[in-house]
């Protein structure tokens, strides 16, 4: 009825929803930053350097979203230390 009433065409409204949904459809495929892998990021750099550790990497931690940040300071300690880390 909207279109009607403001002389649209319904084809500018197709073409408009479509780009619409291609867009979303071009963000909902690439994985959430915390999917992302820590240590190919050579953006992040301490003292010019990219960062990397390989105790992590060994115990598996790969993505941030491993990094425990639900837990508080105390429990991501102690489970970090109970996995050798």
């Amino acid at each position: 009825m909207l279109p009607v009433l403001l002389g649209f065409s319904s084809v500018f409204y197709r073409e408009l929803l479509q780009w619409w949904a291609d867009f979303r459809a071009a963000f909902s495929t690439k994985p959430p930053v915390s999917e992302n892998i820590i240590w190919s990021i050579t953006n992040i750099k301490i003292d010019n350097k990219p960062i990397y550790y390989p105790h992590y990497v060994k115990a598996g931690i790969l993505t941030s979203n491993q990094l425990l940040f639900n837990l508080d300071n105390v429990e991501s300690y102690n489970r970090a230390k109970r996995e050798g880390l």
